[in-house]
């Protein structure tokens, strides 16, 4: 499905009319299905929710504990394809980005569940997944933003899936469950600059769409961001660095003109400063 295009049909008119008639009115058809631009399916939202579904829930059932390795190097390799090539044209990037956020975000709170094994499987691969999602921020110019959105949702899932993926540890280590915000360790440090990357991108973007998205990841981040060991990849000494610098972009954006930007990027304030607040004490 992601090689193929289908063409839109022309409604029949031909109810009641002469064999002359309909003759002219087939050549019509003909004509407009001639000149007609086809449509790729990708490039619906239904069909392309429709094929992230299916995908997602054959990998599901079918490969539970299984490897996934060579799966996602094929769509992050077709989230990375050429803006010009005719399958990013056709909604390719989009498809791969959000089969992507879909397998490693989950909705479920039992840790049994296929959906939370797969996600917390897929943990170790949230690097790789935030320097794509920035570079696909970098290079969609300023236009039309679902590509930019779904980079932004992508982002958002690799954070979810590590921050699950530390629950379930330190819950199977603790035998209850842990009601701290904080989760030191729970990315590596490359992992966390990229992500705050990917937030000082998205959050200049135009369309208020894509700033929802990066207050939501920030919000996300800001309990991962405080390494087990001091300093971080930027090498600083500072095991807050990276929180303080997600504070300051929460701070200066939290005046938003769309309120619903502003609100969550409010929020990612209240857990930054609550952060900070379990790991001083």
């Amino acid at each position: 499905l992601l090689g193929l295009s289908t063409q839109l049909a022309v409604p029949s008119t031909t109810g009641g009319m002469t064999e002359s008639s309909k003759a002219s009115n087939n050549e019509q058809r003909l004509l407009v299905l001639k000149h007609k631009r086809e449509t790729p399916p990708m490039l619906s939202t239904a069909c392309r929710k429709l094929w992230v579904d299916c995908v997602v829930l054959c990998h599901y059932l079918a490969n539970k504990g299984g490897d996934l390795t060579q799966f996602v190097r094929q769509m992050l390799a077709l989230a990375s394809i050429h803006p010009r090539s005719a399958k990013a044209g056709g909604g390719v990037r989009i498809a791969a980005l959000s089969v992507i956020a879909e397998l490693m975000s989950h909705e479920d709170s039992d840790q049994e569940s296929p959906k939370y094994v797969l996600a917390t499987q897929l943990a170790p691969w949230s690097l790789d997944v935030l320097q794509v999602c920035l570079k696909a921020l970098r290079s969609a110019g300023h236009g039309e933003p679902t590509y930019r959105e779904a980079a932004v949702r992508a982002a958002c899932a690799a954070a979810t899936a590590c921050r699950n993926a530390a629950w379930k540890n330190r819950m199977a280590t603790a035998g209850s469950k842990l009601d701290a915000l904080l989760l030191q360790g729970a990315m590596e440090d490359r992992a966390v600059a990229e992500g705050v990357r990917v937030v000082r991108q998205a959050v200049a973007d135009k369309f208020p769409e894509v700033r929802h998205g990066a207050a939501t990841l920030a919000a996300v981040l800001a309990p991962l961001l405080v390494p087990i060991t001091s300093g971080n990849s930027s090498g600083s000494t500072d095991p807050l660095s990276s929180l303080d610098e997600v504070l300051h972009i929460a701070l200066k954006n939290i005046d938003d003109e769309s309120a619903y930007v502003a609100n969550m990027w409010s929020e990612t304030a209240a857990r930054c400063v609550y952060t900070a607040i379990q790991y001083n004490h």
